[in-house]
């Protein structure tokens, strides 16, 4: 047999098997571009249900991440670090004494009597079935169990049934000024704050009671009224959870980024604008630098600049969003606030122009143009507000008003 011969016997096997490898290598890239597509598409309907199921984006958030949540082995003694304890029910007592020892006790005995500084009384609270009807089918379904360990959406679903017997249990309470037993029961959980991990100081309190206590606004208000220090924490916060979504996601297109954005980055830089609106321009520039700097991210229009990128994303400008938000509130002035509960800074004009007949009265600043109280709610929005058309300011509902409103400055 010649050598060509003998060369052909041997590459045949050869070939042959590299021909099942070059089939095996395809059946695997296929496999993964299937995986990969897959992944995209669970990652996208994450995304665009970030508004209604902001419960499985954290969910899905926590699977990538590879920190660890809870509390660290904490010292019962601070001052010797040898006593350092791992057991979760001996961590338990350590964070229990800590807690009952800064926790004030109220002082026993009758309430003493304040001097009179106001002229209003408080009106006794009316608690009909409509309204905890109204509450109980408004409860969001995709939220976890609370104390009561009973599913949200158990509570939906029975709203017509549990409606009667909790309207007559507030109004029990009401009555004699008692809370049930149960309602003054909570779930603390210790959140951790600054420092060393180890000491139980370190942790604050957070409790889940039964009763949703009453929030306040969640502002810092520093003694100049700038709100820096609020906005500084804001802008972080926003700037942290932008950079989370980042480093979670594999792919960030804008259809995917838009409900991401506004869900969980442009609400902390949203709530509560009414009130601390910027008045400095260094902050005005630091709040308008997270957008520019989260619209950078997107994978398609990164390299536009920022108002083509914002055009690109549907995105209006923070400033645009914070006018917008000004106008809405004054709206509700008229239409839903009632009168009685507004502040005297709240003034028609006596003689409206022909522009609308719900025009406020300019105050003149105490301190000055450019200053804390030009910078006020009622001194920074009457202008704008007195110049919209009728078909604006006069609209009929809040949704008419919005769409009416952007028409209006759909060229600002």
């Amino acid at each position: 047999m010649s050598q060509v011969t003998e060369a052909v016997i041997i590459l045949q096997p050869l070939s042959v098997s590299m021909s099942v490898s070059m089939a095996l290598a395809e059946d695997v890239f296929a496999s993964v571009d299937v995986f990969v597509a897959g992944f995209w598409k669970y990652e996208r309907e994450i995304a665009e249900q970030a508004n209604a199921q902001p419960k499985a984006f954290w969910k899905f958030t926590k699977t990538k991440l590879k920190t660890k949540s809870g509390v660290a082995p904490l010292l019962p003694d601070p001052g010797d670090p040898g006593t350092i304890s791992h057991d979760d029910k001996e961590k338990a007592e350590i964070l229990q004494k800590q807690f009952t020892s800064v926790y004030t006790r109220e002082p026993t005995g009758p309430t003493p009597q304040l001097p009179v500084s106001v002229h209003n009384c408080i009106v006794t609270p009316h608690v009909s079935r409509s309204s905890v009807l109204k509450k109980l089918e408004s409860v969001n379904i995709s939220k976890c169990c609370g104390p009561n360990e009973i599913h949200p959406r158990i509570i939906k679903e029975l709203s017509t049934h549990l409606a009667e017997p909790i309207t007559v249990l507030y109004r029990k309470s009401i009555e004699f000024g008692e809370l049930p037993l149960d309602w003054n029961e909570a779930l603390v959980a210790p959140i951790y704050k600054k420092g060393s991990k180890n000491l139980a100081a370190n942790y604050r309190p957070i409790s889940l009671t039964h009763v949703e206590s009453e929030k306040d606004l969640g502002v810092l208000v520093d003694a100049t009224l700038t709100f820096q220090e609020h906005i500084l924490g804001k802008i972080k916060l926003a700037n942290s959870i932008m950079g989370l979504i980042r480093r979670v996601f594999s792919h960030l297109s804008p259809s995917m980024f838009r409900p991401l954005y506004t869900a969980f980055v442009r609400s902390h830089l949203e709530y509560a604008q009414a009130v601390w609106s910027p008045i400095r321009k260094n902050l005005e520039n630091k709040i308008k630098h997270v957008q520019r700097r989260t619209t950078k991210l997107v994978d398609e229009p990164g390299h536009l600049d920022n108002l083509d990128r914002l055009r690109h994303l549907n995105l209006p400008t923070l400033r645009y969003r914070r006018y917008r938000g000004d106008m809405i509130e004054l709206w509700k002035h008229f239409s839903i606030y009632k009168r009685e509960i507004l502040p005297a800074s709240f003034k028609l004009l006596d003689r409206p122009s022909r522009q609308h007949n719900r025009q406020l009265f300019q105050h003149r600043p105490a301190d000055g143009v450019f200053c804390v109280q030009c910078n006020s709610f009622y001194y920074r929005t009457v202008n704008m507000w007195n110049g919209l058309p009728s078909e604006v300011a006069e609209a009929e509902s809040v949704s008419l008003f919005k769409n009416r409103l952007d028409d209006h400055w759909k060229n600002a």
